[in-house]
């Protein structure tokens, strides 16, 4: 090929590039709480945008808004909340700091708490009946524990881990339940009863995704895992090189999935993890991504207490 058609083919592909990174958005800011945002839930009975977070040593709460500019706070305490996990539209579980849980069964009118200062920070949970709950914990690298409720809520089995466990993903036609965390994470073929190791390494694995057979796992660092239920495969390629600082992922049903973390890091698929589009926002440590059950709608939180709402075309 000549020179010139060389050149002209690069800019073609540049402008192509240039024109997925700066792919039209709507991006709007609906809330502002004044501390970070750790966890951004959508009620699945009728859209109500629940929030909860907090500073690490000194608050936490959980907030709630059935039309984005009014917020109800449903619940204050003395350390931060980590995850919020809806059973449905009336039982509501979160889970923090210095082994935190409160339970409500009546929309976050009224909670049941409980804590263990022993505990790693808890950071997320699944909850699979009535009573069947299974959560892990973790900080740092090597410091985190897995947990389960099968009769009381606030009755735990507990057992400590050499890994911190930063969340639980549930791939449903194999029933097994997948912790990731730091460096690595942990199997479970019945319900947290037992764990095993699984072959992941290399990144701290901050957040996985399980839909239609299959989860995708992200770590800090853009190191991607697709688990099929059968065995753990490394994604190749598909994200720009010197990524880091992922914080939370966030996926539609049908494979379009956002993650986001610190310095305006924003990224976009639309194939389940293989590749990955850059995405310009304002200037934020972004923290917490969710979905809004709405087409290409997702609801972003950052370390200053804003929610945003961002569209996709």
């Amino acid at each position: 090929m000549k020179w010139y058609k060389l050149f002209i083919v690069s800019l073609w592909l540049l402008g192509a590039c240039q024109t997925e990174r700066v792919l039209p958005l709507s991006l709007e800011k609906i809330l502002s709480v004044g501390e970070p945002i750790r966890d951004i839930n959508i009620s699945p009975s009728n859209n109500s945008l629940w929030v909860v977070g907090g500073n690490t040593y000194t608050s936490g709460f959980v907030l709630k808004s059935d039309d984005g500019v009014t917020v109800d706070t449903l619940l204050t305490t003395g350390k931060a909340l980590e995850q919020l996990i809806q059973r449905n539209a009336d039982s509501l579980l979160v889970i923090g700091y210095d082994g935190l849980r409160y339970v409500s069964f009546d929309q976050g009118m009224t909670w049941e708490g409980a804590n263990d200062p022993g505990y790693a920070p808890l950071q997320a949970g699944y909850w699979f009946s009535y009573k069947r709950f299974v959560a892990v914990a973790g900080e740092g690298y090597n410091r985190g524990s897995c947990h389960v409720a099968d009769s009381l809520w606030f009755l735990w089995d507990s057992v400590q881990q050499n890994i911190a466990l930063y969340d639980l993903g549930w791939e449903a036609l194999s029933e097994h339940l997948i912790a990731i965390g730091a460096g690595s994470g942990l199997l479970s073929r019945d319900l947290g009863i037992t764990w095993e190791a699984i072959p992941m390494q290399g990144d701290v694995f901050i957040d996985i995704e399980c839909q239609e057979g299959q989860c995708l796992i992200l770590g800090f660092s853009g190191r991607r895992y697709i688990y099929n239920g059968n065995s753990f495969i490394r994604v190749n390629g598909g994200m720009s090189k010197g990524i880091t600082g992922i914080r939370s992922m966030s996926c539609s049903d049908d494979g379009k999935c956002v993650a986001v973390g610190d310095n305006s890091l924003c990224l976009w698929t639309r194939d389940f993890g293989k590749s990955w589009i850059e995405m310009d926002l304002p200037s934020a440590q972004w923290t917490s991504v969710q979905y809004a059950m709405t087409t290409n709608t997702f609801y972003l939180g950052n370390q200053k207490g804003e929610v945003y709402r961002l569209v996709f075309p």
